[in-house]
């Protein structure tokens, strides 16, 4: 019942052998996966722009979701051998572009205390048709973890997976920056600032919000300096995060 994003709810009843009645509710969004963030703390919405999805409203205390248009499966921007769409992609990019504008705007929560400092200049991501065909090489060998680094020098990745091969992608897109929290672990080092997506596609696609949850969870500091003793933390992986808004 409190798992954040649901956003719609069916139920019905029956009377079963005159003396018992049986209640069924059926919701648009699991909410008992081991490991899952059930809903952000913090203060309630008052408008639509305390809402974490664009063009959202308030309503008591409750954030009111636009209804997600279907994918029309079309692929002009990109070639389609990946498996992503133009709405997956814009997605995808767009997610990343609010949570990097809400570290940039000093909005989000750090675990080790306030929030990330404010970002003079963080820029833009722009989404690039080269970077996902390297995304997709990786992708199709169905191999856990980061792909060798001589094959994207200068190039940073995340990755993430789940065991539901049948997940709505469009839905994967948006949730996966935030609702579970990454097993793997980044290795080396965090390379040049860029303007474009560093982003590995797996099966699923719910990881952008998964990977900036590690900020609110784990934290990186007021310092806000990347270093060997922030990545080794047992337990407390940021290395996702840190990627994000490279």
């Amino acid at each position: 019942m409190v798992n954040a994003e649901t956003t719609e709810i069916g139920c019905a009843y029956k009377v079963c052998g005159g003396n018992r009645m049986q209640v069924y509710c059926i919701y648009n969004e699991i909410g008992y996966m081991t490991g899952m963030t059930l809903y952000e703390t913090g203060p309630a919405c008052n408008t639509g722009k305390d809402c974490k999805h664009k063009g959202s409203s308030c309503d008591d205390g409750l954030c009111i979701k636009p209804k997600e248009v279907p994918d029309d499966g079309k692929s002009d921007e990109c070639p389609a051998d990946s498996g992503l769409t133009d709405r997956i992609r814009n997605k995808i990019l767009d997610v990343h572009n609010e949570l990097r504008s809400l570290t940039a705007r000093g909005k989000a929560t750090d675990a080790l205390g306030g929030f990330a400092p404010t970002a003079a200049a963080m820029k833009k991501l722009k989404y690039d048709c080269s970077l996902e065909k390297l995304a997709s090489a990786h992708a199709k060998t169905c191999k856990w973890g980061h792909s060798a680094a001589n094959t994207r020098p200068g190039i940073g990745e995340n990755i993430y997976a789940t065991t539901n091969s049948k997940a709505d992608k469009l839905k994967e897109a948006e949730s996966v920056c935030n609702t579970l929290i990454c097993e793997a672990r980044s290795r080396g080092p965090l390379h040049r600032p860029s303007n474009v997506v560093h982003l590995l596609i797996l099966k699923s696609f719910q990881a952008p919000r998964s990977w900036f949850s590690e900020l609110a969870k784990f934290g990186v500091g007021q310092d806000n300096v990347f270093s060997m003793k922030l990545l080794n933390r047992p337990g407390k992986v940021v290395g996702h995060y840190t990627q994000v808004l490279l």
